[in-house]
């Protein structure tokens, strides 16, 4: 952006370098900090404890955490998947049910039927 005015560009510029001037001794702790934590992640400097953590076991961590994280997502897939065949075979097992008293429903409509007829011929009445 081009400022018509020499002047007006320097008060700009000058307004500028104060407002980042404030930014960073505001947030100077909060950039000192993160890079002590990053330098103690890369084993370049010890923790408050005084070890220095191994490289290697840092990446062994790293791995252990990626297969355990892999495990859990695929046990929770088989969980889902499992969950699924049940509901289906649940929904077989229902099926199969209604047929089923459906079908002793209409044998015992038949039973009461045929003894009803039987009582009447023994009674002597009309069949």
């Amino acid at each position: 952006m081009q400022l018509a005015d020499d002047r007006t560009a320097e008060q700009v510029k000058i307004m500028a370098q104060q407002a980042a001037a404030l930014a960073l001794a505001e947030y100077a702790p909060q950039i000192g900090q993160l890079e002590r934590a990053v330098a103690r992640l890369s084993g370049a400097v010890p923790d408050e404890s005084g070890t220095v953590a191994n490289p290697i076991l840092k990446w062994l961590a790293a791995i252990a955490a990626g297969l355990v994280t892999t495990i859990i997502t695929v046990a929770m897939f088989w969980v889902a998947s499992s969950v699924t065949e049940m509901q289906q075979t649940l929904a077989r097992i229902d099926e199969r049910q209604k047929a089923q008293t459906q079908a002793q429903d209409s044998r015992f409509a038949d039973y009461d039927r045929r003894i009803t007829r039987l009582e009447r011929n023994h009674n002597g009445g009309p069949t």
